[in-house]
């Protein structure tokens, strides 16, 4: 990885990945939190998911409360959280995709040039000492 190689520790990384996925938990009880949460990642706002979110918190409802006349329990919304909060956590694992508080997104990058250039590749460009990015080959 690119900051690794710049001396920025292992265990950052994961801190920030860790807090990413307890941030992605915590919001599936709390209208209000998955309000913010799909204005964050831009989920759903096309239908007005999360403004929909916000006013039903608005009026004193949530998906998990101790009062049953204040509690929302329509499929919908549990499958739509269910949904929203594992795009999310697929961006994390699958694409590596770390959202960072008050800061840009973390994006991962696959640092495989040597094993590419082992396994016979030819169209494979290392980054030279202090260089930061470089022109993209496909194989």
């Amino acid at each position: 990885m690119i900051l690794e190689d710049r001396g920025v520790p292992t265990d950052v990384f994961l801190r920030l990945q860790t807090e990413a996925i307890e941030k992605v938990y915590s919001v599936k009880k709390d209208l209000t939190s998955f309000s913010q949460f799909s204005y964050k990642h831009h989920l759903g706002a096309v239908f007005r998911f999360p403004e929909l979110a916000e006013r039903l918190a608005n009026r004193g409802l949530n998906l998990s409360h101790e009062d049953p006349n204040k509690q929302i329990s329509f499929p919908f919304f549990t499958r739509l959280v269910a949904y929203s909060t594992a795009h999310v956590l697929r961006e994390i694992k699958y694409k590596s995709r770390i959202p960072v508080e008050g800061s840009w997104q973390l994006v991962g990058v696959a640092d495989e040039g040597m094993e590419w250039i082992k396994q016979g590749a030819r169209n494979v460009r290392l980054l030279e000492e202090g260089e930061i990015y470089g022109a993209l080959f496909f194989l």
